[in-house]
């Protein structure tokens, strides 16, 4: 946007082109916005789209949907909590086909926006009962991209497994596992799952 505002300066504009609009604190829709960008090459209806997330969100308000264009949708919601708690259930898909969302609070143009990152629950399995830690397990996550905290011990304890809730950088390939050391002899390795893995270009 700034790029963009630095060419309109250099050029030589008519007496109403210059007259710049303020748009201020007004002119906003109502509502809480998200974009989301869906990863699939097939046509999208949007009457298919809502009646298939409907259900699955299970929202107490409703909301309303817009097509843009090159896959990408703009859900808008009467409610921000709904919105919150979406982002909240990530990774969510359509016909198997991850949806990538983010936040549309911005001036910034939709055509700017990047779906880069997803938010995934990854699963760390052939931890050492005793190494069965949330600090120990977020510490083995960091080199995938953003830990997500959660102090909720039935959330990251997973039986034979720990789970962290981690944000992915989807243009990677997923990671495997990550070799670990137990002391200064002693080596080995632990293998991850994810979590709701839908279609997904590796």
């Amino acid at each position: 946007m700034d790029s963009l505002t630095k060419e309109w300066n250099r050029l030589s504009l008519s007496e109403q082109e210059g007259d710049t609009f303020d748009f201020g604190n007004q002119n906003l829709k109502p509502g809480s916005m998200l974009a989301a960008k869906f990863f699939t090459k097939r046509a999208l209806s949007i009457e298919v789209v809502a009646r298939t997330l409907r259900p699955l969100w299970k929202m107490k308000h409703e909301f309303h949907i817009k097509e843009l264009g090159d896959h990408l949708i703009l859900f808008t919601f009467e409610d921000e909590l709904d919105a919150e708690r979406i982002l909240l259930g990530a990774p969510w898909s359509f016909d198997k086909y991850l949806i990538a969302l983010c936040r549309y609070e911005t001036d910034q143009s939709l055509k700017d926006l990047r779906f880069n990152t997803t938010v995934f629950w990854v699963q760390i399995h052939d931890l050492p009962a005793r190494r069965m830690t949330i600090e120990a397990a977020e510490g083995i996550c960091q080199p995938l991209r953003r830990i997500i905290h959660c102090s909720d011990e039935d959330e990251t304890d997973g039986g034979e497994f720990m789970r962290v809730r981690v944000e992915l950088d989807i243009t990677k390939p997923l990671s495997r596992g990550r070799r670990v050391r137990f002391g200064s002899a002693s080596d080995g390795w632990v293998s991850f799952r994810y979590e709701r893995l839908p279609v997904f270009c590796y």
